[in-house]
């Protein structure tokens, strides 16, 4: 028990000070660029390094589009229960489609907090997850372990989308940030290695 205990403890201690030290990195970028998500402008994943801010669920969402679009390896995405207002229409579900269909390396990930709203109605993404069980995969957090209410999406080893809060649809996204990658990566695959498989979402008919 003491050493849950102190495994949790550090757990946290480890996802406040990275999350603080991309926070700080991104209100730097933001004060130097002065950068809002632009309109029309086609952000290439591995090669635009701007960080671009969002302030409302339709820039957030054409971000993911957009980024999710152009991964051609892996994805994770966190989120509390795949929020509608993002993930649930058909450009982000037919990028993930793509993906999973591309090569047999290819991997989705998704994490979330609650899975109630998904069983009680159909969601994009759980059919699409239910007709491709080899190459999109979905686990509960295991609330026995520390998380702090963030939402992401990470796209192979470049692309961030980050929320502070699920519930605000504020936050930035950076298609070339390798290393704030890494560092979010090592958050959500810890998360990931304690989750917990949801039966009632396989088990819900096609």
């Amino acid at each position: 028990m003491e050493v849950i205990f102190t495994w949790k403890r550090h757990n946290l201690i480890f996802i406040v000070t990275v999350i603080k030290m991309i926070e700080k990195s991104t209100r730097f970028e933001a004060q130097d660029n002065n950068e809002k998500a632009p309109g029309n402008k086609l952000l290439r994943l591995g090669e635009d390094q701007s960080t671009q801010l969002f302030s409302n669920p339709e820039e957030q969402k054409r971000l993911t589009a957009s980024m999710l679009c152009q991964a051609t390896h892996k994805v994770k995405i966190l989120s509390h229960h795949l929020n509608r207002e993002i993930y649930d229409n058909e450009p982000i579900r037919g990028a993930l489609s793509e993906l999973a269909r591309s090569n047999s390396r290819s991997e989705v990930q998704l994490l979330i907090v609650d899975e109630r709203p998904l069983v009680a109605s159909s969601h994009r993404l759980i059919e699409l997850m239910r007709r491709l069980p080899s190459s999109i995969h979905l686990k509960v957090i295991n609330k026995a372990y520390p998380y702090d209410e963030s939402a992401m999406v990470l796209a192979d080893r470049y692309g961030v989308i980050y929320q502070k809060e699920n519930s605000i649809y504020e936050g930035f996204a950076n298609f070339n940030s390798a290393g704030r990658n890494k560092q979010l990566s090592e958050i959500f695959d810890n998360l990931w290695s304690y989750g917990l498989a949801s039966t009632e979402l396989r088990e819900l008919k096609l």
